[in-house]
């Protein structure tokens, strides 16, 4: 399980796709749409809205060009962080 990876691709038109890594740049895994809205706390949340009905709902804990750090807000308040893929030094 340590290999297992899932990747969440963003899109600036306001979608996103959810799937396992090895399917990266294929159609399998899940898409939707995402949205970030202030939390009237001076943070914001990511709400990841999928095509099935289903909702996610995070914190946005830190956020840079390659990396993003979310709090899950539902359930056990997981921590996910969210890193660019680098490229292989040659």
């Amino acid at each position: 399980m340590e290999a297992y990876r899932k990747t969440f691709t963003f899109f600036s038109n306001q979608s996103f796709r959810e799937q396992e890594l090895i399917h990266l740049g294929s159609q399998e895994g899940s898409v939707g749409r995402y949205k970030i809205e202030t939390n009237h706390q001076d943070s914001y949340v990511l709400i990841l809205l999928y095509e099935n009905g289903e909702r996610a709902f995070y914190n946005i804990v830190r956020i840079k060009n390659n990396y993003l750090k979310l709090e899950d807000l539902e359930g056990v308040h997981t921590i996910w962080e969210f890193k660019t893929l680098t490229p292989p030094e040659i």
